[in-house]
């Protein structure tokens, strides 16, 4: 089964919002700066989760929208350097 068929509580899928939203935060500042904003832990403190329920119900969905914001990075840069090209704002 899929992460997001499970049905979760409303307050876990509260956090579940909030561990998203931070995460992609910190994908953010990390792309601008190299550094992550936010720890594991200043992520888990943040949202109110134990360390245990972090690795049970929340890494993953860290995980999954890293990898989401990657994809999208991927796509969306290549984009704009064939726009840039197009209008001659890039020399390659």
């Amino acid at each position: 089964m899929l992460e997001s068929e499970r049905n979760y509580r409303p307050a876990t899928a509260d956090k579940i919002r909030d561990v998203v939203a931070l995460t992609v935060l910190n994908y953010r500042h990390f792309v601008s700066t190299d550094q992550y904003l936010y720890s594991d832990r200043e992520v888990r403190k943040r949202c109110g989760i134990i360390r245990q329920n972090w690795c049970r119900d929340f890494a993953v969905w860290k995980h999954l929208y890293l990898d989401r914001c990657d994809q999208l990075d991927r796509v969306v840069l290549t984009v704009i350097a064939d726009a840039r090209k197009r209008h001659g704002l890039i020399d390659l």
